[in-house]
């Protein structure tokens, strides 16, 4: 059944009712297929309430009491790895000057001996006991200042 094609302005009411009624034993039998989706049918878009998003103050402050802890803790830890460095050093220091004042312990105890004193007494100052006479001996260089004159 195919309708001559006619103007727009030709076509009546009656026309397009027919265009439009479905036999009634047809209808019953299946039902209309739908359209397809294509270039040609889009379903209208509907649109969409923007969902209002609600501020959950429990979980803000959660977020930030979390924020908080790593942060404290953090800076704990830096603290901490400071204070282990600082305290190495420290017992370096100790453990040198222990070996230093043990020496000079030694030297305090050496220093109450009189052949000790003595001895630093001719060494360093070069000190002579009384009665002791000092022999200094030449060198090269006064040596021949002597025999030249």
């Amino acid at each position: 059944m195919s309708r001559p094609a006619r103007r727009w302005d030709e076509w009546s009411d009656e026309d397009e009712e027919q265009a439009y009624t479905v036999p009634s034993r047809l209808a019953l039998a299946q039902p209309l297929p739908a359209p397809e989706p294509g270039p040609r049918y889009r379903p209208s878009p509907e649109p969409r309430p923007v969902p209002r998003r609600r501020v959950r103050w429990g979980q803000m402050a959660g977020v930030a009491l979390v924020g908080y802890l790593l942060i404290v803790g953090a800076s704990s830890e830096v603290t901490l790895l400071r204070v282990n460095r600082e305290v190495g050093a420290l017992t370096a220091q100790t453990a040198s000057l222990s070996t230093a004042n043990r020496v000079l312990r030694q030297e305090v105890g050496l220093l109450h001996q009189r052949r000790y004193v003595d001895e630093l007494a001719r060494t360093e100052l070069g000190y002579v006991s009384p009665g002791e006479v000092e022999l200094v001996p030449r060198t090269a260089g006064h040596r021949t200042a002597a025999r030249s004159s």
